[in-house]
């Protein structure tokens, strides 16, 4: 930055990576965490309260499994940042009592990305082993974490809870793909000789404010960032302001990224506009590769994926500690870092590009859906100004629901008749069928008001 603006810009450092962090459960952790969650969850996260549906299915589940009837897995959609402490919260603070049983514990086995304690800092790396949390590499190296989940689910002692579409995906009503690792569980938990159950969950937001006059807000808030100002956004149809929105953002960073479509006075349509996402997505991961020096194989989240990693091997060295290293290795050290930083930071604009799409919002539609879409426009300003999921608006007195949807239950009999890959397969596509019938429900429980 411009010294006569008086900011400056930090340059990150290579620093010793954590490494893989063991779980050592402690209850004594566990009552801080349960002692200090309300107060966290309110000034941290913005969240005022947290409402169940179908509570009972998930106690029912808990007596069955503190009994030793069978493994439980909770599959939970992550659709924002605020859902990890919401369920941790969940599950120890207002339904302690109905699932803990003689001197069972209400408490679940989270699986996180090991590279979270990286960013999170000092404190999630030492709250996260003492919770028993696991963490996991998705499409990377996992021997220690797949030797524990293994052991988990021959004879664990807390039920197993993680996000099988892999990462944030933004959207509390639409489910993206799920990840392979839930089957891997599912079938490592059937060779303990019990029924292994998989309870989806789905979550959901209200934003604190009425919907319509939050999204006109964050409009507002829209324009001060990008310098467009948008007509009649104080009183027009709220779907034509969020197309034209999303049309002028996508536009300014096709003109960083050299994609720039023909130019029109006329709004894109739905499959107009993804077609030029697709297109910038590509165009965006190809030059955090060119930075890394990263090949362009596989599909979208593969190279995303790829590109996060060798990011966090440059930034988080494990092998050695960057601070004891002689002056000129310590600052190639720092120079490689400060590559990974740059192809971090264009990975992180397509980590929230890829869920722009105008059909989420067609007309009518809930009013979540329309301020998660405002939301997410936001936040891809936030990465294109070098922010993360971290430093995402998160806006104050928010109220969250967790829904629990039918359980699916697997028993010796599950997959007879099947190979491998087909029961693999399987359970696959029935976790994604009961999470989208989970998301379809809270949507018809949750929202109550249509937007156009």
């Amino acid at each position: 930055m411009s010294w006569r603006s008086g900011r400056t810009t930090s340059v990150r450092r290579a620093v010793r990576g954590r490494g893989f962090l063991s779980p050592k459960f402690s209850n004594t952790a566990r009552w801080l965490m349960i002692i200090i969650g309300r107060l966290y969850l309110n000034l941290f996260e913005g969240i005022s309260s947290v409402k169940f549906i179908h509570q009972d299915r998930i106690a029912s589940a808990f007596k069955d499994f503190h009994n030793g009837r069978h493994r439980l897995i909770f599959a939970f959609r992550h659709a924002a940042k605020e859902d990890p402490p919401v369920l941790m919260y969940a599950f120890n603070h207002p339904m302690r009592k109905r699932l803990r049983q003689g001197r069972k514990l209400s408490h679940v086995r989270f699986l996180y990305g090991r590279d979270v304690p990286n960013w999170a800092g000092g404190a999630a790396a030492w709250l996260f082993p003492k919770i028993g949390a696991i963490p996991v590499q998705n499409r990377g190296g996992n021997r220690e974490a797949l030797c524990l989940l293994r052991r988990e689910m021959k004879d664990g002692r807390f039920p197993i809870i993680l996000a099988p579409e892999e990462q944030v995906v933004y959207h509390m009503y639409h489910t993206s793909d799920i990840a392979p690792g839930i089957s891997s569980l599912v079938r490592w938990g059937q060779k303990s000789g019990k029924p292994v159950m998989v309870m989806p969950l789905a979550m959901g937001y209200t934003y604190g404010e009425e919907p319509e006059r939050f999204i006109r807000k964050m409009l507002s808030k829209w324009e001060n960032e990008t310098g467009f100002r948008l007509q009649h956004r104080k009183s027009g149809p709220l779907y034509p302001l969020l197309a034209e929105a999303a049309d002028k953002t996508v536009s300014l960073l096709e003109s960083f990224y050299g994609t720039a479509p023909m130019e029109s006075t006329e709004l894109p349509t739905p499959g107009e506009l993804d077609a030029r996402i697709t297109a910038l997505c590509a165009a965006v991961l190809s030059e955090a590769e060119k930075v890394a020096n990263l090949s362009s194989e596989g599909s979208g989240m593969d190279r995303l994926f790829r590109i996060r990693y060798a990011g966090v091997d440059s930034l988080f060295p494990e092998k050695l500690d960057p601070a004891a290293q002689p002056a000129l290795p310590r600052a190639l050290l720092d120079f490689k870092a400060l590559k990974a930083a740059v192809s971090i930071r264009h990975s992180q604009i397509v980590d929230v590009l890829e869920y722009i799409h105008m059909s989420y919002i067609t007309p009518p539609f809930s009013a979540g859906r329309g301020c998660e879409f405002v939301l997410n426009l936001l936040d891809l300003i936030n990465r294109a100004q070098g922010g993360d999921i971290s430093s995402r608006f998160s806006p104050k007195n928010q109220k969250s629901v967790v829904l629990a949807g039918p359980p699916i239950v697997y028993d010796a009999s599950s997959d007879e008749g099947m190979g491998r890959r087909e029961s693999l397969d399987k359970i696959t596509s029935d976790v994604k069928a009961a999470l989208e019938q989970a998301s379809a429900e809270l949507e018809r429980e949750w929202e109550s008001i249509m937007l156009s």
